[in-house]
């Protein structure tokens, strides 16, 4: 082998070797971070905050699923689904929305 190539494959073993010891490394400090130890005190403050909280619109990418009184006006994600709180009969409970606007089409719902 060429002495310059021989040299140029042992520095890219060494990169190599090194590449891979910082990955690990990284991997190891996220694995760190990710260990929250917490007492009991504070996972039942965290109980207790997250159950005060009231989500109006759940996010899954770019369709939502929202609630609210009266029909839907807000502008969603196409298939988005839209729950109305105040809907009286089959055809006021549910809407979708089908072009990723305002436009919402009612769902059929069982009585």
């Amino acid at each position: 082998m060429i002495p310059e190539v021989q040299k140029l494959t042992e520095q890219v073993e060494v990169l190599t070797r090194e590449v891979g010891e910082l990955s690990q490394w990284v991997k190891e400090r996220k694995q760190q971070q990710l260990a929250l130890p917490l007492d009991l005190s504070s996972v039942r403050a965290l109980n207790e905050a997250f159950r005060a909280v009231q989500l109006s619109k759940i996010v899954l990418g770019s369709v939502n699923i929202l609630y609210g009184a009266g029909a839907p006006t807000e502008i969603a994600g196409k298939g988005s689904l839209y729950l109305r709180t105040d809907g009286s009969s089959t055809s006021t409970r549910a809407y979708i929305n089908t072009d990723s606007g305002s436009t919402w089409t009612a769902v059929t719902t069982a009585a």
